[in-house]
């Protein structure tokens, strides 16, 4: 979706447009059928997220590097292969960057659950919703499902 949009941004702006936010709607449209409100509510959506995960600027930084130019090093130092690249790093193990990249994403995992979590203390509790099923599943973690639910883990109060 993101390429398509991006390279009729190109195209349009390569045939004189100007590049601003009524391209955006307009190449949105085009390639994926989004009305301008559709878009708008979108992207308010997520600067809603990205307000409520308040990321620190190296954990945005960590991010575009790992999803950008960066990712092999970080995932062959996480991974310890191909074995060639990990030698080649020396003792360069991106430890911090590493942190900050993990920091964001429990920090966008956090911003994007439902309204009903619940934290007690250090440990975050996951409330099983009205009409959901809970199960023991495997490594002792119980799970619960129900109507539009996603598979989700909890911790228990209690029992299951």
């Amino acid at each position: 979706m993101v390429h398509a949009v991006q390279n009729d941004m190109r195209k349009r702006v390569e045939g004189g447009a100007t590049m601003n936010m009524e391209l955006l709607f307009k190449s949105m449209q085009a390639q994926n059928k989004w009305t301008q409100q559709r878009t708008k509510s979108f992207i308010q959506t997520g600067r809603g997220r990205f307000n409520k995960a308040a990321l620190l600027p190296e954990e945005v930084l960590g991010l575009c590097l790992y999803t950008g130019p960066q990712f092999m090093h970080y995932n062959c130092m996480l991974r310890k292969f191909p074995v060639a690249l990990v030698e080649s790093l020396k003792d360069n193990t991106y430890t911090t960057t590493i942190h900050c990249i993990n920091s964001a994403i429990v920090k966008f995992s956090r911003a994007w659950l439902s309204p009903r979590p619940a934290e007690g203390g250090a440990r975050f509790q996951r409330l099983a919703p009205p009409g959901a099923v809970c199960r023991q599943g495997q490594a002792g973690l119980p799970w619960c499902y129900g109507d539009g639910l996603h598979l989700h883990y909890h911790q228990p109060s209690g029992g299951v």
